[in-house]
């Protein structure tokens, strides 16, 4: 369970660092996001989300919005357009 935690821990460290390097970019930083999202666990994504709004909520509110929602949420957004959380 240690080697799994370190490894996920990596992951995330790895991932912000990526994250840091393409956000020059608004379709590069959202892809990379979305990607991140996918690989990490639940308790990381916390975490990535915390740190990335910390980081870059100036200049990518309405990426991280996007790429945070929920699937419910989404769904819901997708069905309602116009509509904001």
């Amino acid at each position: 369970m240690a080697t799994f935690l370190k490894k996920t821990g990596r992951m995330l460290r790895y991932v912000k660092k990526i994250l840091v390097k393409v956000s020059f970019d608004a379709a590069l930083f959202k892809k990379e996001l979305q990607k991140a999202i996918r690989l990490l666990v639940d308790d990381e994504v916390k975490k990535l989300k915390k740190w990335c709004y910390r980081k870059f909520g100036g200049q990518y509110d309405q990426v991280l919005e996007e790429c945070f929602v929920l699937p419910s949420q989404q769904s819901f957004l997708q069905q309602n357009p116009g509509t904001h959380q």
